[in-house]
């Protein structure tokens, strides 16, 4: 994107042809729709401020405005999932600052041969599977040199795992937040830190608006997106050569309501880490401390995919299956509501566990029988590090959903596999797994052979560098402004419900 001109300062009041603005009588309770468009006005609302901010001469304080807007995009939900006017506001601002590539030295290393990938972030975590996912990028792609940067990490050190992985690949891990450094500066100097890399991969936090600032202007260097949270608003789609996607139900969000064209949109599956043979499930499960011939159900996740939304229940869904299977354990990763989870483990004589957050999870896929996703809402890594310890996977996905982003789906594990459209379904998948065996061995086997086609190792690294080729060949393009409309849809309410 090139901007050319400064955006005029638009009244909210002559764009609500195209705001969710809806009339509720005073101190009535809103419903999700009243909320969706009262978040819709408020957006607006802030991007009005920040072009008045950039009209006035105070362009820092228009991005800092332009990022709590896709904030409250991200966060509270509005009926968008890009905005066309915002990264165009964006641009405008970098071209006023002059971020671009003029008095940027280059920094190659003498007689440097390698490839150079400079990794983006917002934030790193030690747990995190965006992070995650970035380490195992620069591990199987050891041709390369990868250099990570990171724009508001904060007093956080970058993970030890991270910053091992980059020192190996002879890399190096920048932070440019530095104590009251303003965005524009920090834009700035991303732009340096990327002179002379062969290519950016960006991870970053779908509100921060520091890369886009950074690279709107004149760059030649290819720009990755990788689509790591793609449920959820966010922006950088303009400075994009090409959009990497890890699904299918991503790459339909992104066509029909991010406006991104067909040539941008690429797969790259996530990857994952080869597993060791041993220990075996029956050592796995004495150090659980279960019995060897105990059936475990494994979910993990974060907290907010178990939150109950509409009919949909784990506790409600899972829970008969207990009574019925005696021998039966549930293990729930990730779980912090403790009261409701600790009354249904009394039901059960403790057969429902909640130990909230594991680190290091080897030995609970390990013992695991069965991974079951958490419900209503589905976490992909997890199914996918599951299938690569050869467990047969159960995911819930109501028939016909709006919001199928929001479920279990993979590019290579088909749907018919793993996904169960409502209770009785999933507690007779459960229960035929249980009795048979054999049958739940050859799923198990399946799945470790579907996962280890696009995930692990060589198989990954041809994904890899198709997308490689698809950055250096494809131009970077804004959002289509039509496809970006707010709407609401089904999709729409249940990412409302899950933003609490």
């Amino acid at each position: 994107m090139t901007p050319t001109s400064r955006p005029s300062a638009t009244p909210s009041r002559n764009r609500q042809t195209h705001s969710l603005m809806t009339d509720t009588p005073q101190n009535a309770p809103l419903s999700p729709g009243e909320i969706l468009a009262a978040n819709h006005r408020e957006f607006l609302g802030i991007m009005d401020r920040a072009t008045e901010a950039f009209s006035s001469g105070a362009p820092e304080e228009a991005a800092r405005l332009l990022q709590a807007a896709a904030n409250l995009a991200w966060k509270r939900k509005t009926g968008l999932f890009s905005c066309a006017a915002l990264e165009s506001l964006l641009g405008r601002i970098a071209q006023d600052a002059g971020i671009c590539d003029e008095d940027c030295p280059e920094n190659d290393a003498p007689g440097e041969k390698k490839r150079r990938v400079l990794h983006v972030f917002t934030e790193t975590y030690a747990i995190g599977g965006h992070t995650r996912l970035a380490q195992r990028w620069m591990i199987l792609d050891s041709a390369s040199r990868h250099d990570a940067v990171s724009t508001q990490q904060g007093s956080r050190p970058p993970p030890d795992s991270l910053l091992a992985a980059v020192r190996r690949s002879g890399g190096n891990c920048h932070t440019i937040d530095t104590p009251g450094s303003s965005f524009l500066e920090r834009a700035h100097a991303l732009r340096r830190i990327s002179r002379g890399a062969d290519f950016i991969v960006v991870h970053q936090h779908p509100h921060d608006v520091i890369p886009a600032l950074a690279y709107s202007v004149d760059n030649h260097t290819p720009v990755i997106y990788m689509n790591h949270a793609d449920h959820s608003f966010w922006t950088g789609a303009s400075i994009a050569n090409t959009i990497a996607h890890f699904r299918e139900s991503g790459i339909e969000l992104s066509r029909h309501r991010r406006g991104i064209d067909n040539q941008r949109i690429q797969v790259l599956p996530i990857p994952i880490d080869r597993v060791k043979d041993s220990p075996g499930r029956t050592e796995a499960k004495k150090v659980l401390g279960l019995t060897t011939d105990s059936f475990l159900i494994v979910s993990i996740g974060a907290d907010w995919k178990y939150r109950t939304f509409d009919h949909f229940d784990y506790l409600e869904m899972v829970e008969p299956f207990l009574h019925e299977y005696k021998d039966a354990f549930v293990l729930a990763v990730g779980v912090s509501e403790q009261d409701k989870w600790a009354a249904a483990s009394q039901r059960t004589g403790g057969r429902i566990q909640t130990p909230g957050t594991i680190r290091n999870l080897d030995m609970v896929y390990r013992a695991a029988d069965v991974l079951l996703s958490p419900i209503p809402l589905g976490s992909v890594t997890s199914m996918l590090e599951g299938a690569s310890y050869g467990l047969p996977l159960v995911s819930f996905c109501p028939q016909g959903t709006p919001a199928r982003v929001l479920f279990n789906d993979d590019i290579n594990i088909p749907d018919h596999l793993h996904q169960v459209a409502d209770a009785a379904g999933l507690r007779a998948r459960l229960a035929s797994l249980k009795q048979d065996e054999t049958a739940r061995k050859q799923l198990g086997d399946t799945m470790r052979e579907l996962c280890e086609r696009a995930h692990i190792g060589d198989n990954w690294l041809q994904y890899m560098n198709k997308i490689y080729t698809a950055a250096e060949t494809t131009p970077a393009k804004p959002p289509s402004a039509d496809a970006a409309m707010p709407r609401i849809t089904g999709l729409d309410m249940m990412l409302l419900h899950c933003s609490g």
